[in-house]
């Protein structure tokens, strides 16, 4: 059997809370949509100005209105359901946090009392709550904002111009592979210098912890 990567240990917590990410996809498709539709908007009524100062005629103010309160209407929902997805997305992380929290404690205080005897309680303390506080950031920071939010987005936009001009399409979109190979790249080294930080804060919470219950301690 093999051994499941932190991602997807994190995707089968998401398994029991389907419907909230269920609704929090749509939220982000229709939060896309909206922000989407105000560039082409804008695009008509370019296109209606230049045809005006080009050709004259009656000025085109019922597209300039028409076009106003439609990139206000998109704007306004966008803002609304980008607000309600932020929201969700947020109490999602949130309880699967605590949730996980609270059993993997009750898992370690259900041990062996000589598990306990020969283990060190800072350190071990100290990883299970940094791993916790890390599935909020994977699920919040990582999936629900930089994520999943700017794929679709991503997706809509490659669609939209590939029907448009797929010539257009294709230059947009070329240098996304130098992007991702660059950030692949910084990513590894971010990690890199977190893990470092990390162990040397563990050093120093196990030292904290276990100073504290000697002290303690003796003066029971």
């Amino acid at each position: 059997m093999t051994k499941k990567t932190p991602v997807f240990r994190i995707l089968d917590l998401l398994k029991t809370r389907m419907r909230a990410v269920l609704f929090l996809l749509v939220l982000s498709v229709i939060a896309a949509g909206f922000d989407i539709t105000v560039p082409f908007i804008s695009q008509r009524l370019i296109d209606a100005l230049i045809t005006f100062f080009k050709n004259g005629g009656a000025p085109p103010f019922q597209i300039l209105i028409g076009s106003a309160v439609a990139i206000l209407v998109a704007t306004v929902l966008n803002r609304i359901a980008t607000s309600t997805y932020n929201y969700y997305s947020f109490k999602l992380a949130t309880s699967t946090e605590d949730t996980l929290r609270h059993r993997v404690f009750e898992k370690y205080l259900r041990l062996h009392a000589l598990f306990h005897h020969g283990s060190s309680s800072g350190q071990i303390i100290g990883r299970l709550d940094r791993g916790v506080q890390a599935v909020y950031a994977i699920i919040y920071d990582i999936f629900g904002q930089n994520l999943l939010p700017p794929l679709i987005i991503f997706i809509g936009i490659l669609v939209s111009l590939v029907f448009k001009n797929p010539l257009i399409a294709l230059i947009v979109f070329l240098p996304l592979p130098i992007y991702l190979f660059a950030s692949q790249r910084l990513t590894r080294r971010i990690y890199e210098i977190e893990k470092r930080a990390h162990d040397q804060f563990e050093i120093v919470g196990k030292e904290s912890y276990d100073v504290a219950s000697n002290v303690l301690t003796v003066k029971k």
